[in-house]
């Protein structure tokens, strides 16, 4: 027996049965059960031809979200993006860049404008910058270019007199 609310699937051969919704309970005298296919009509089926699929189905009641605000201070904020920068800087000399490396932000926006362009920007050195949507991946990306000119480099030819 069902109970109203229950999804049931009707008992086929292969196994493929439609998805119904119980609308009233099962009638324990003449094991008719009323359900509600996905078109909305309302069948008689009898109960020995349904299986439970699940029990009750509620459904989801959506409610506004919430900012998270993390309370941080100005302070804070400065401390944490110190602490990144410097993870950066012994990220690239553990990947064996041991010289000087620029880490720039930059946003962009005008005025009346409600978007934000935020650039990540690495240079190793002189060579040129690297701008990126993440900064972590700028500086990879700086150290391994600047590692690899320095692998192609030919070697200087010495001169003799």
């Amino acid at each position: 027996m069902f109970s109203a609310g229950n999804v049931v699937r009707q008992i086929t051969y292969n196994g493929d049965g439609e998805m119904l919704y119980v609308k009233t309970d099962s009638d324990p005298n003449t094991g008719i059960t009323d359900v509600t296919d996905s078109n909305g009509m309302v069948t008689g089926y009898d109960t020995r031809d349904l299986e439970l699929v699940t029990d009750q189905v509620e459904e989801h009641v959506s409610a506004p979200m919430e900012l998270n605000s993390t309370h941080m201070n100005i302070d804070d904020l400065h401390d944490e993006i110190n602490k990144y920068f410097v993870s950066l800087i012994e990220r690239a000399k553990a990947h064996g860049y041991d010289g000087s490396l620029q880490l720039k932000i930059n946003a962009y926006a005008t005025s009346g404008s409600t978007s934000t362009d935020i650039d990540y920007i690495a240079c190793c050195g002189y060579e040129e910058d690297v701008k990126s949507g993440n900064l972590t991946f700028s500086v990879d990306t700086a150290v391994r270019r600047h590692l690899e000119n320095k692998e192609m480099q030919v070697p200087a030819i010495p001169h003799y007199k």
